[in-house]
């Protein structure tokens, strides 16, 4: 978050990836939110449109709604494609996959079928899950 009105503002972005880096976090992908929209001068004219950067105001709303679409863009990139059964005694899988991600759900005799797009986390425990109902013994 960088007030866009304040003279100092690429010292302020210099200051935040110096945190970033610091923490660990310095690669991770971000997006570069601009506040304080609304005090630009009027003759500034339109901020840049980027992927990795947000022109908001929260005073007057202006940019959050794109602010809003590049969230969900970054958070999409960073998720895996998913198609396991899940065993029905792990429902708790299936509750934080439609709860961290964009799933569909499709009930079948061995478990639920979890088909989407999840955190890379969440995406191995699945996985996981599957592979262990495989290696369990058949019903007699």
């Amino acid at each position: 978050m960088v007030d866009a009105s304040d003279p100092d503002f690429v010292g302020q972005q210099a200051a935040v990836q110096s945190v970033l880096d610091e923490l660990g976090a310095g690669e991770k992908p971000r997006i570069a939110v601009f506040n304080k929209l609304d005090l630009l001068p009027a003759d500034a004219g339109a901020p840049p449109d980027s992927d990795r950067a947000a022109f908001v105001s929260s005073v007057t709303g202006a940019g959050l709604d794109r602010l809003r679409e590049r969230i969900g863009d970054v958070l999409r990139a960073a998720m895996v494609a998913v198609d396991e059964v899940v065993p029905y005694e792990r429902g708790e899988l299936v509750a934080r996959a439609r709860s961290s991600g964009d799933v569909e759900e499709r009930y079948e005799a061995s478990g639920v079928r979890v088909s989407g797009h999840l955190p890379p986390s969440l995406a191995s425990e699945l996985a996981n899950a599957g592979r262990a109902r495989g290696r369990r013994a058949a019903p007699r």
